[in-house]
């Protein structure tokens, strides 16, 4: 789950944010909730209650989290309410002494992050399991994993950390540090650094980090950053030439004695890809997903969110899945996804496509069958906080070199067109 905050709460979108498998996105913003469906590429739900700063989705259920911006008394933001969008019931209002920062949500879980503390929650019931004291943590960072056995849940330890993201099987956590220049991954459970990648010699704000599926091997990490670029890293077998093993535990050795890490130093694996994003300096949010078949299904009935039973399950229904999850996957009779080629419709404009170089092109021919299925091909989504999702299909991630991975841009839409 990959997401974005407004650095100027108040003003118009303050929060994007992709669900657990990256089927919708969940927008708070000055007019409400809204959730767009990225196969149908529609607004399937809004809820104009007021000014809201952040907004969260339990994959593709009715199940939703937000807290008010405080425009309002009853959308205070030291309030987070939980709300069943098929019935636009509000199933409880939790308050806290100190604005809420971050919500996160897997099947098992809901943690709601303060300054200086985590409140963990049974999602079943909203019983408070735990509260952790943490250092300051203005920003709110925390990481969820979507994984329900084990949950795992990450806290930063420094305010020099500013982001973390879990992979989909919860066994390694990627973070980056407040200069943006360094991205880390380690293995759990020894917390051992496995990676080090290098995005860029600048300094950056590094705004998402996603991991792809869990089908996708190699797996691969995307990194957007402040400067308008998402850059892709594949994580290779660890296993290695044993000079190279030497060489780091050589490393290792050192850096016990040393500052900072030499591993970061010497030689740390670059992108094989990098896509330049139109919307340089605007906060944005990534999501990785493998490469598949177009759609054609009819478009005169978009996709809903489905109704789900109550959050308070019986001892006979003791797991979300049999309590509370909606199927509200697109059906036969959900709205195609729009190639380059189509013209703008319901839900937002959409451009010509473009490869890595700024070129127009066409539709890459493989898009019209079953690509990625040999791990060369995935495809990246991007959502901003001036309501655009880009859409790029990444090939050739195999090669390297200048002629190595290609990106296409395969559409832009707003994400707060009219509702369906």
């Amino acid at each position: 789950m990959s997401s974005v905050h407004s650095p100027t709460p108040g003003q118009g979108i303050m929060h994007v944010s992709f669900n657990q498998d990256c089927t919708c996105v969940a927008l708070g913003s000055t007019e409400g909730v809204a959730i767009y469906n990225l196969e149908s590429h529609l607004t399937c739900y809004k809820h104009a209650i007021g000014a809201v700063s952040i907004a969260e989705m339990l994959f593709c259920t009715s199940l939703v989290a937000f807290v008010g911006a405080g425009e309002q008394p009853t959308l205070t933001p030291r309030r987070l309410s939980v709300l069943n969008t098929s019935t636009q019931k509000i199933i409880q209002d939790m308050n806290f002494a100190t604005r809420v920062l971050a919500v996160a949500m897997n099947r098992q879980r809901l943690v709601v992050v303060v300054e200086k503390k985590a409140y963990v929650y049974a999602l079943h019931t909203l019983a408070l399991l735990r509260s952790l004291e943490t250092p300051d943590n203005a920003k709110g960072l925390c990481a969820l994993g979507t994984c329900s056995e084990p949950t795992l849940l990450a806290l930063p330890a420094s305010d020099t950390t500013a982001i973390m993201a879990w992979s989909p099987c919860g066994r390694l956590l990627a973070s980056a540090s407040t200069t943006g220049t360094v991205i880390r991954v380690h293995r759990l459970p020894t917390a051992a650094k496995a990676y080090t990648f290098r995005r860029g010699a600048l300094n950056a704000t590094i705004h998402s980090l996603a991991f792809s599926p869990a089908e996708v091997e190699p797996p691969l990490l995307a990194v957007c950053s402040s400067h308008g670029s998402v850059h892709i890293f594949r994580l290779e077998a660890l296993d290695r030439h044993p000079a190279a093993a030497a060489a780091s535990a050589a490393a290792g050795i050192l850096s016990a004695v040393m500052k900072y890490s030499v591993a970061d130093m010497v030689n740390p694996a670059r992108s094989i890809a990098m896509v330049r994003l139109p919307c340089q300096g605007i906060p944005s949010a990534c999501a990785l997903i493998p490469c598949r078949k177009r759609s054609t299904i009819s478009p005169s009935k978009p996709p809903t969110l489905q109704r789900h039973t109550s959050l308070h399950s019986s001892a006979s229904n003791p797991h979300p899945n049999a309590s509370h999850t909606a199927t509200s996957e697109p059906t036969s009779d959900a709205a195609p996804r729009r190639s380059s080629s189509s013209s703008g419709t319901e839900g937002g404009g959409h451009r010509s496509s473009r490869n890595s170089s700024g070129n127009a092109t066409g539709t890459p021919e493989s898009l019209d069958g079953d690509v990625g299925s040999d791990g060369d091909c995935i495809t990246l989504m991007v959502a901003n906080l001036d309501g655009l999702l880009y859409e790029y299909c990444v090939t050739d991630l195999g090669k390297t070199g200048s002629g190595g991975a290609k990106s296409t841009l395969e559409g832009e839409w707003s994400m707060l067109g009219t509702v369906h």
